[in-house]
């Protein structure tokens, strides 16, 4: 359990009970622990990991758990934090059950995200808040994941990479697809080294949204006296993601697609005399929304839009 405040003194086998021990050592709870791209974690914060260590530097003190979140790809849905691969700081016991008899009033989880998540068969209909997340840090409250009485806080080493799928550009005159989400936590979690925003590249990590696909242009026909002009539009670039968005197809070739960061160039419309294709639009970058396609002379129908960008950071709870 979470040990008491000041004001009642704590025994030794409050302690041990709350973190284990190493041979009934009172030393052993001096620690310095690496875990994944974590390094010199101390048994809890404000425990003493070198010199002299008391009773007193316990109070309000609780086991730390580190879930060393490594990467995965899932075809269909959401990656989890999975508390298989949950690390206790200290090493001094194994770790607790997701149970209130586990918990014993309180652990502190540390999600710990250091490789890369996406989802291949993300859903990318619907509103924002309906498309699928490539990395959910866990239900916290209906006995499944994490406790009502968990504190929680994420950290991306700079290995990490949680990205969502990419929107494929528009083919010729066709629109732009839309992005999936990037990470959806808890949001009773505080943040490490994580910026929340429309993505983040600190520490080196990488966590985006999905970039929309751009919009494909328009094709192009001027039909003067029997002198006819056609001109293809240009297909849109894919937006960026895990998996990036493929350029749509139109004049000649087809688009860029997309990268992990940044959206793919939109292709060329054709230029026949009077008629000129629309030009697709370039796929966006860091989860924006796809470019719409532009310009063309004599178009046959409208260029099309660009697809929205996913959500890079969501909460829930």
């Amino acid at each position: 359990m979470v040990l008491q405040q000041q004001g009642t003194p704590i025994s030794f086998g409050q302690i041990k009970n709350e973190f284990g021990s190493k041979n009934n050592s009172f030393g052993s709870y001096r620690v310095s622990h690496d875990i994944g791209g974590l390094e010199n974690l101390p048994l809890d914060s404000g425990i003493p990991q070198t010199g002299s260590i008391s009773f007193s530097d316990f109070y309000g003190k609780k086991l730390n758990i580190v879930i060393n979140c490594q990467g995965g790809r899932v075809d269909q849905g959401t990656n989890v934090a999975n508390y298989g691969n949950a690390v206790v700081v200290g090493s001094l016991r194994g770790a607790p059950k997701r149970s209130k008899s586990g918990w014993q009033g309180g652990k502190k989880v540390i999600i710990h995200i250091n490789g890369t998540y996406s989802s291949y068969g993300a859903r990318t209909k619907g509103s924002q808040s309906e498309r699928s997340w490539a990395f959910q840090t866990g239900v916290v409250g209906d006995g499944q994941y994490w406790p009502e009485d968990t504190s929680m806080t994420i950290d991306a080493s700079a290995t990490a990479r949680v990205v969502g799928k990419g929107g494929n550009g528009g083919d010729q005159a066709e629109n732009g697809g839309n992005g999936s989400n990037g990470l959806r936590y808890w949001s009773g979690a505080e943040f490490g080294n994580v910026s929340t925003g429309r993505y983040t590249q600190g520490n080196g990590a990488y966590i985006s949204a999905g970039g929309g696909g751009g919009g494909g242009g328009s094709r192009a026909e001027q039909n003067d006296w029997g002198d006819k002009n056609d001109a293809e539009g240009g297909g849109g670039g894919g937006g960026n993601g895990i998996p990036a968005g493929a350029g749509g197809s139109g004049n000649e070739e087809a688009a860029d697609d997309g990268g992990m960061i940044y959206g793919g160039e939109g292709g060329a419309g054709e230029d026949d005399a009077e008629a000129e294709g629309g030009t697709g639009g370039d796929g966006g970058s860091n989860g924006a929304d796809g470019g719409d396609a532009f310009d063309g002379r004599n178009k046959k129908e409208e260029n099309g839009d660009g697809g929205e960008g996913g959500i890079a950071f969501g909460s829930y709870g």
